[in-house]
C-alpha cells in the first residue's frame, strides 16, 4: 500500500507588497491635510457636513478664524485628527452679524393752526398749546437662531485650542424716535374799538419733546452643541453657547419747535389813543435741538445647551467653556 502525503504548498510573495509589515514607514507616513476653511462658504448649501478619512488630519488655523462661520447653518464634523494652530474660534453668526435694524421714524404730527384772536372787549389772544411729544420708536428685528453643532473628534495635534460657540445672533437695532409736534402759536390780541382796550398777544406753546428711541430686538436663541467625547480627555476643545446679545437702542427722536407769540392788537385810528396791544411775553420752549429719551438695549437671547459624556460634571466644563478637570 503507498502512503499518501498532503503536500502543502507556500506562496512567497515580494516583500515590496507588504511594506507595512516588515517596517515602520507606514507609522511614520505624514497625514494628508485637509483644509477646514473649504467647507464654510456661504455659498457651499445649507449644512456645514466636514467628514475626514483617518488618512487625512482636518486643518484649523486661528488666522482664518473669520472663514469659520456658519451665518445659522447647522454644522456636524467626523475627524479622527484635527490639528490647530492659534486660538481657533467656530461661530454660528460673525460678530457683526445682527437682526433687521428698523429704518425711518414713526411720523410727526402736523402743526396746529394758530390760536383764534381774542374775542373783543380788550380780550388778549389765547395762549398756544404745546406741542404732543414725538411717537416712540418701534422694536428692531429678532437675531437668527443658532442650529444645531454635531461633533465627532477623537485626537488633536499641533499648538492651540478650537473654540465652538453657538450663540444666537445678536438682535437689531431699534427705530429712531419721532420728531416731536411744534408748539402752537399764541393768538392775536383783538384790536382796540372806539372803547375798548387793545389786546395783548397770547404767548407761543412749548415744542413737544423728541420720541424715545425704539427697543433694540432680542437676541437668536443658542443652538445646542453635542460632542461625542469626554471634553477632559481633548482639553484643546471648549464648547460655549452663551447668551445672545439683544440689539442696540434707537437714537432718541428731536423735539419740536416753539410755537411763537401773539402778536397784540392794534389801536384805534380815527380818534384817541392809538397804541396797540403787547405781543406775547414767551415764544415757548424751543426743542428743536433737544434730544428725547434714549430707546433700551434689546433683550439678551437664550444661552443653547451643551451635550456631552462628562459635560455633567460641573469640574469638567463651565459657563465660560473653559475646562477644569482633575489633575490638570
Amino acid at each position: 500500500m503507498r502512503a499518501i502525503v498532503n503536500k502543502k504548498r507556500y506562496m512567497l510573495l515580494p516583500l515590496l507588497m507588504f511594506p507595512c509589515s516588515f517596517s515602520l514607514q507606514c507609522q511614520d507616513k505624514p497625514l494628508e491635510k485637509v483644509e477646514a476653511s473649504d467647507f464654510f462658504d456661504v455659498n457651499a448649501g445649507p449644512i456645514v457636513y466636514i467628514e475626514t478619512a483617518d488618512s487625512q488630519v482636518l486643518v484649523f488655523n486661528a488666522n482664518k478664524n473669520e472663514q469659520y462661520v456658519l451665518h445659522g447653518r447647522p454644522l456636524e464634523i467626523h475627524a479622527k485628527t484635527i490639528e490647530l494652530t492659534g486660538d481657533v474660534m467656530i461661530r454660528s453668526f460673525a460678530q457683526t452679524e445682527h437682526g433687521s435694524d428698523t429704518a425711518g421714524t414713526p411720523p410727526t404730527e402736523s402743526q396746529l393752526p394758530q390760536k383764534p384772536q381774542g374775542q373783543g372787549s380788550g380780550d388778549n389772544g389765547q395762549p398756544g398749546d404745546p406741542g404732543h411729544p414725538g411717537a416712540a420708536g418701534a422694536i428692531g428685528g429678532r437675531g437668527d437662531p443658532s442650529d444645531v453643532f454635531r461633533l465627532y473628534l477623537w485626537s488633536s495635534i499641533g499648538q492651540g485650542t478650537i473654540t465652538f460657540n453657538s450663540s444666537g445672533m445678536r438682535g437689531g437695532k431699534g427705530q429712531t424716535g419721532g420728531k416731536g409736534q411744534n408748539g402752537q402759536q399764541g393768538g392775536k390780541g383783538h384790536d382796540r374799538g372806539s372803547s375798548d382796550s387793545p389786546g395783548d398777544g397770547g404767548n407761543g406753546g412749548d415744542g413737544g419733546v423728541g420720541g424715545q428711541g425704539g427697543p433694540g430686538g432680542p437676541g437668536g436663541r443658542g443652538g445646542k452643541i453635542i460632542f461625542d467625547h469626554q471634553t477632559c480627555l481633548l482639553k484643546s476643545v471648549r464648547l460655549i453657547s452663551p447668551e445672545s446679545d439683544g440689539g442696540d437702542p434707537g437714537s432718541p427722536g428731536k423735539g419740536g419747535a416753539s410755537g411763537g407769540h401773539g402778536d397784540g392788537g392794534g389801536g384805534y385810528g380815527t380818534f384817541g389813543d392809538t397804541s396797540g396791544g403787547h405781543p406775547g411775553l414767551t415764544d415757548g420752549t424751543d426743542r428743536h435741538n433737544q434730544d428725547g429719551p434714549k430707546g433700551v438695549t434689546g433683550v439678551k437671547g437664550a444661552s443653547g445647551e451643551i451635550s456631552c459624556s462628562d459635560c455633567a460634571k460641573p469640574i469638567a466644563i463651565g459657563k465660560d467653556g473653559k475646562l477644569d478637570c482633575p489633575g490638570s
